[in-house]
């Protein structure tokens, strides 16, 4: 198999598949013995390979995974002429060496494919010498099937998620999170508002690429009624209802269903529902604003990336503005509101439009480890997939992002010029 540095997720997944041996049935089940007795499986080099290709690009805050799969036995120990287990503890070790020196931020997933009765030993010493070493290490044993990868996919996702989690925090291995957070299906009753006063907002600048005081609108409210907004001519409201219980939680922050509101109850709310996202854990209460500038820079470019995809989607055969999806992302917004029970008296929130599921058909295409769910609208299905693709090759890695958005700048500056109507 070609080797490859790529974004761990459900592409990679794709990837594999694309590798499936479409021998006959007998063919394929001779394959595994028909490789070790011709030294066809060679770990070791692979794992050598495996350490050149984790040293490029590496910085602090880059969580790595390593995804080894195999039908087979190795056969090293027949070509260095040694016994199978000099050649597992070989392995082992060359593992726990790579394992201590990238520590946490590695999750190294070893995977056989075969029933119970073959022999996993080499994929169990790696993943065995992972954790050794300090890194996350696992083993897992799938049906030759390409539905039984998928829980080996979802658990590599999520392991990689918690470790890129901590890596941006300073390499802490694990926050604690917030106490006495319900969700809303868990309450009753289920909207329960509290009100605080806006003290500032603030919009991401991508030419500064920071988060600037605003007296806008905050963009949550411009989407969900743009007339509204512009009668108001710059009256913003200046209360924020957000609910005490929570609508979603994820890996890093915890959602809210929150109002903008005229007056300091129900009566005054303006403008449709909106979500307020803010970290669960305890110890980023205090990063009110700086907490969300990663956030709003990400879904900034999204949106940039996100037009570019759209506008080479108007260009295949068959392209129908009426049935053919496109890419959108909400724009957001940080407004910081007064709570005198928060550090400082204070509280940092990243605002959003929240999805009318009511009015308008919504699928989730995926779950929050990247797995996509099946449906008979194949072409709504398949965009989704098309977009990841697509970012993937244009920002993989630290330095394509600060080129893409180097790009972006360029090509609004020259549309600028081009344009009469700027």
């Amino acid at each position: 198999m070609e080797f490859s540095r790529e974004p761990i997720g459900w592409p990679v997944y794709n990837q594999i598949l694309t590798h499936r041996n479409t021998d006959r049935f007998t063919d394929r089940q001779l394959a595994p013995y028909m490789d070790e007795m011709n030294g066809h499986s060679n770990f070791l080099p692979a794992l050598a390979k495996v350490g050149e290709l984790l040293q490029l690009g590496h910085h602090d805050e880059c969580a790595l995974s390593v995804f080894f799969f195999s039908d087979g036995r190795s056969s090293d120990h027949k070509t260095q002429g040694i016994s199978a287990d000099e050649s597992y503890e070989k392995m082992k070790e060359l593992v726990k060496t790579l394992a201590t020196i990238y520590g946490e931020s590695l999750t190294f997933t070893t995977v056989g494919l075969g029933n119970c009765c073959e022999n996993f030993e080499a994929l169990k010493a790696m993943a065995m010498g992972a954790s050794l070493g300090g890194a996350k290490g696992s083993f897992e044993r799938c049906e030759r099937t390409a539905h039984s990868i998928t829980s080996a996919i979802s658990s590599m996702v999520s392991s990689t998620t918690e470790s890129r989690v901590a890596l941006q925090a300073g390499g802490k291995s694990s926050y604690t999170e917030r106490s006495g957070l319900a969700a809303e299906k868990q309450s009753f009753p289920k909207l329960s508002w509290r009100f605080y006063k806006i003290l500032y907002h603030y919009i991401y600048d991508p030419r500064v690429q920071r988060l600037d005081a605003s007296y806008l609108m905050p963009l949550a409210a411009a989407h969900t009624n743009p007339t509204e907004v512009n009668r108001r001519m710059g009256s913003n409201p200046p209360y924020l209802a957000i609910n005490a219980n929570y609508f979603g939680k994820g890996a890093e922050r915890v959602a809210f269903r929150c109002r903008l509101a005229d007056e300091s109850n129900t009566r005054g709310f303006v403008f449709d529902d909106m979500i307020a996202k803010e970290t669960k854990h305890e110890q980023r209460i205090e990063e009110r604003i700086e907490f969300h500038k990663g956030f709003a820079e990400t879904q900034d470019l999204a949106n940039y990336l996100a037009k570019q995809f759209n506008a080479h989607i108007r260009g295949i055969p068959g392209y129908d503005p009426l049935r053919t999806p496109v890419i959108r992302f909400v724009s957001c917004s940080v407004l910081v509101v007064e709570d005198h029970s928060a550090p400082g008296g204070s509280r940092g929130v990243l605002v959003e439009k929240m999805l009318d599921t009511e009015s308008f058909r919504w699928t989730k295409w995926n779950d929050n480890a990247g797995r996509p769910e099946w449906t008979l609208d194949w072409l709504s299905m398949i965009i989704p997939e098309l977009f990841v693709q697509f970012v993937c090759r244009r920002c993989c890695g630290r330095e394509a992002c600060a080129h893409a958005n180097r790009c972006r700048f360029s090509d609004e500056r020259n549309a600028t010029r081009e344009s009469p109507d700027s």
